[in-house]
């Protein structure tokens, strides 16, 4: 191993900076051909590069506080990019799967930490992982269910594993199903893949390989709804087991970067409505430049995020794996699976 001295802000910045550059001369000598996004590039890369790095359990705090600092500040920037013409694609069928899913998902959730076994105390986060929105939410209602270290890391490193795989396998399985029909593909992406920072690298990997380019809005906006779900299952899951939640005590329900991302949403939706109605002749086309900035800048912090993310990947959870708890992440997978994809198929 590699025992780096730099600071971990530093190394995520400088190796997340090496994967952009060498995708950008690989891109160059390509030609127009484009192998994959960036920000899957640097999740494979910060995945491969934890096995070298050298950490303890400081270093791994600081590398989870940089990759939500830079996940929520992307995903605040991303909000700039819902303007007027994304708008127009939004309807009540829009809303209807992912209201259908995490209906069905919030039931079973229920249901399954009322009558699970002790020794499969790890179910409940996992379903609760690929029901919301990954890890976070593993972190989040591990408390209230009073979970074991054990089953934590267990749970944690099924979500990256099978988030990690989606990121390259769902977006083709999106455009299979839904070609030509970003609004779908977008949400069929968003309700599954589990991770949030998962969620944008296989959103942007679509829009590489069909540059159908709303897909990233509107999975992104998917996947925010599902995690503004995170506070019923808080709530509910210590009234089903009979506790007090001591996860909801002295805090928002709801970060605030999540009214960050809505305010930009309406501050876009205003500049162009500003600009079409004639209002303020050309201000739409005024601030076009500066949301190409933006967009830039949020990919950019997205890269930063997934990287931090991959390097805070070990190997050691692999040893914690057993059949049984493969075979139940399957059948979570399957059900999950059939739900998202009826309900967005068929509304």
């Amino acid at each position: 191993m590699f025992n780096i001295k730099y600071s971990e802000l530093w190394i995520v910045i400088i190796l997340t900076s090496f994967v952009i550059m060498v995708t950008e001369v690989l891109q160059l000598i390509l030609g127009q051909q484009k192998l994959t996004s960036v920000i899957t590039l640097s999740l494979v890369a910060g995945t491969c590069l934890s096995f070298f790095i050298k950490k303890n359990s400081d270093s791994l705090k600081k590398y989870e506080r940089y990759f939500k600092l830079f996940l929520q500040i992307g995903l605040v920037l991303s909000g700039f990019r819902f303007g007027i013409n994304e708008f127009n694609f939004v309807s009540i069928g829009f809303f209807l799967p992912i209201l259908g899913t995490l209906t069905v998902m919030l039931i079973g959730f229920l249901i399954i930490i009322r009558f699970t076994k002790s020794e499969m105390s790890y179910y409940p986060l996992i379903w609760s992982g690929f029901s919301i929105c990954g890890i976070s939410a593993i972190l989040s209602l591990a408390e209230s269910l009073r979970s074991k270290k054990e089953d934590v890391f267990l749970a944690t490193t099924m979500i990256s594993l099978v988030g990690l795989v989606s990121v390259f396998v769902l977006p083709d399985l999106a455009h299979f199903f839904f070609a030509q029909q970003p609004v779908k593909a977008g949400t069929y992406l968003g309700l599954l893949i589990p991770d949030t920072a998962q969620v944008v690298a296989g959103a942007y990997q679509y829009v590489y390989r069909f540059n159908e380019e709303e897909v990233t809005t509107f999975a992104i906006l998917s996947k925010l709804i599902r995690n503004l779900s995170l506070p019923l299952f808080i709530i509910l899951s210590p009234l089903v087991l009979n506790r007090s939640s001591k996860s909801i005590e002295k805090k928002s329900i709801y970060p605030m970067f999540i009214y960050l991302y809505l305010g930009a949403i309406l501050l876009r939706l205003l500049i162009d409505y500003l600009g079409i109605s004639g209002a303020i002749k050309g201000f739409d086309a005024m601030f076009s430049d500066v949301f190409d900035v933006l967009e830039s800048a949020s990919v950019y912090l997205f890269s930063l995020s997934v990287m931090a993310m991959g390097l805070v990947f070990n190997l050691a959870w692999f040893k914690m794996l057993e059949i049984k708890s493969m075979l139940i992440v399957f059948g979570t997978l399957i059900l999950l699976y059939a739900v998202a994809t009826s309900l967005v198929y068929w509304v």
